[in-house]
């Protein structure tokens, strides 16, 4: 069989080499040649049939099978030319000499440039660092592949875009010429997306306030330093912790209504009381906001905390302060009612009744307070007066030192312990001042008396000193009301200067700490410094009132005089300010405190009579 089919396989080459070499007029002479030569041997000639028979089908089959593989190829090639075309991930393919010889659509939008307008550049021109180039060139002559490479390529604008993917290289199947094929994924958004997530981070940590975020479940997420600081914890220690693990069983009905307004979607400002991991409260002012998903779902909240810790601190002393503000501002108060001039025509009896009607409002507890003024076995007292066991007195001392009275303070229930008994430091000199004016009172009228006595002896003299005695009575009148009011009022006025400032102080830095605050604590930081100023004035008024004191002299010129008063007197613009002084002026001996005051009321009623604006002409003259 096998024989059988060499041989007809071997007519058949010989038939087909013999047609193909005499054309097909002389094939029927090659077949006769055949049937010649076999018709003697008929077995042999069905041998070779068979044999042509089977090797025909045998090609059929290969022939077949070539098809199919050659089908499954070109599906095959298809399938990947599609790929390439369609993956958003960019592939670049170089030859040996660093040419692009294609690169998909993808790799053309990453690199800016239009559909196949990258066939034909130099790889090395869509480097951006020539650096990193050369160290790709380096790797890839060493290992033959590079994997997860991070690589910094330029766009057709001249901007960097960042890409990581893979480098492989490639040998050509008709040349063996080594050439590469790179696989990128433009990383640029996302690296920025990253920088801008790390600084966000970076900016959360470093801040002042505490920042949390909570989700769905309450359970803390994330939690800044400052936040961890503030309630004592260590970072891993609060996460994963409730929220409401922060709250005292106390307040845990403010917990649950924020909670509901929270995750209802709304918004939360509020002072609350959180708990420290040692168990110490710490009062916290926290701003908290909803975090919805695209869906509008709230998902967990952020929260920003301040600790107010010192804040609340200064807000009791500016309290206390504004407390004592006010019992000093009672005390003056009571100064300038029991030295009030319309009050000078009274009796001797109804002024000092006057007096101690004015003092109990004046102290620490006005509720439970009563006064008694003794003088000479004569006692006024005011309502409801009636005697304790807390008292606090001064004496009434006349100018020679006789002790004539006493001034006397009752509470009538017991308050806590404070300098003396119940009573102040301040309440202490304030007694002594009201005692210092019942002495001033009483001296004043006595001398009215004598007064009295004078001038029914001297009726003859009446003409001639009427006028002197007018003018010695008004003078003593002034002099001893502004020397009584001036004793009480300086050590006074000099206690309130303290505090004032430290009021105006600490309401200037609030203002600065708090500028993010409350609107309404800003009102109340504005009231505070206005009625600190109003109080200030009202004491230099008193002083100005008061003081008379012996000229300080010193040398001196007009025109330092004069500058100095316009830089302290208020001027309005469209008033054109005018100096004509001479620059010989001599160099004065002179009080210049008083004489710059002189010069300010001169310079500020003229002001006041230019209210629509003006000529301020300054002028000297020798007489």
């Amino acid at each position: 069989m096998l024989v059988g089919t060499l041989i007809g396989v071997g007519f058949w080459l010989l038939h087909t080499i013999i047609v193909y070499a005499i054309g097909d007029h002389d094939k029927s002479f090659f077949d006769e040649l055949i049937l010649h030569v076999s018709v003697d041997h008929l077995v042999l000639r069905l041998i070779v049939l068979f044999g042509l028979i089977v090797f025909s089908m045998h090609e059929a089959v290969r022939i077949h099978k070539n098809a199919q593989v050659t089908q499954e190829l070109e599906r095959s090639e298809k399938k990947l030319r599609t790929s390439f075309e369609k993956t958003g991930e960019a592939i670049i393919e170089t030859s040996a000499d660093g040419i692009i010889v294609s690169a998909n659509p993808a790799a053309a939008r990453y690199l800016g440039y239009e559909p196949g307008l990258l066939a034909g550049k130099p790889i090395s021109d869509m480097y951006f660092d020539h650096e990193q180039r050369d160290k790709v060139l380096r790797k890839l002559s060493e290992n033959g592949s590079i994997d997860n490479i991070e690589i910094t390529l330029k766009h057709k604008t001249g901007k960097q875009v960042k890409g990581l993917g893979s480098i492989v290289m490639t040998r050509n199947d008709s040349d063996g010429s080594l050439g590469t094929m790179g696989f990128f994924t433009d990383i640029t958004e996302k690296k920025y997306i990253a920088k801008k997530v790390d600084q966000l981070t970076l900016a959360m940590e470093q801040t002042s306030d505490g920042i949390a975020i909570i989700d769905h479940d309450r359970t803390i997420t994330y939690a800044n330093k400052a936040f961890t600081i503030m309630h004592g914890y260590d970072p891993s220690e609060l996460l994963g912790m409730q929220l409401k693990s922060l709250f005292f069983e106390s307040h845990m009905d403010q917990y649950k209504a924020d909670r509901k307004r929270l995750f209802e979607g709304g918004s939360v400002i509020d002072e609350v009381i959180h708990r420290r991991k040692d168990g110490l409260p710490v009062p916290i002012l926290w701003s908290i906001n909803a975090i919805k998903n695209d869906d509008g779902q709230t998902i967990g909240v952020v929260a920003v905390a301040k600790d107010i810790t010192e804040h609340k601190q200064m807000e009791e002393m500016l309290k206390k302060q504004a407390h004592d503000l006010g019992k000093r501002l009672k005390e003056l108060d009571c100064l300038f009612s029991i030295t009030a001039p319309v009050e000078w025509e009274m009796s001797l009896d109804d002024r000092l009744q006057w007096v101690v009607e004015h003092i109990p409002p004046a102290w620490q507890y006005p509720e439970i307070a009563c006064a008694r003024i003794t003088i000479d076995g004569d006692q006024f007292v005011s309502d409801g007066f009636r005697e304790s066991d807390w008292v606090i007195s001064g004496e009434v001392v006349s100018f020679d030192g006789e002790v004539q009275g006493r001034v006397e303070v009752f509470y009538l229930q017991e308050r806590p312990q404070a300098d003396q008994g119940p009573f102040v430091e301040e309440e202490r000199k304030l007694i002594e001042s009201i005692a210092d004016v019942v002495s001033r009172l009483i001296e004043h009228k006595n001398m009215e008396k004598q007064v009295k006595e004078y001038s029914l002896n001297l009726e003859t003299m009446v003409d001639e000193r009427t006028k002197e005695l007018q003018d010695a009575q008004d003078k003593l009148v002034r002099s001893e009301k502004l020397a009584a009011i001036g004793r009480l009022s300086s050590g006074i006025a000099h206690d309130l200067r303290g505090p004032l400032s430290v009021i105006n102080n600490i309401a200037y830095y609030l203002k600065i700490k708090l500028s993010d605050s409350d609107e309404k604590i800003k009102q109340y930081l504005d009231m505070l410094e206005k009625e600190v100023s109003i109080s200030k004035n009202i004491i230099d008024d008193l002083l100005d009132f008061v003081r008379v004191r012996k000229p300080e002299l010193s040398e001196t010129t007009v025109e330092t005089m004069l500058a100095q008063a316009l830089y302290r007197t208020n001027i309005s613009p469209n008033i054109e300010v005018a100096s004509n002084l001479p620059n010989d002026l001599p160099v004065l001996s002179v009080d210049a405190d008083q004489l710059v005051r002189v010069f300010i009321n001169i310079i500020d009623n003229a002001v006041t009579a230019m209210p629509n604006g003006g000529n301020l002409d300054i002028s000297s003259a020798q007489r």
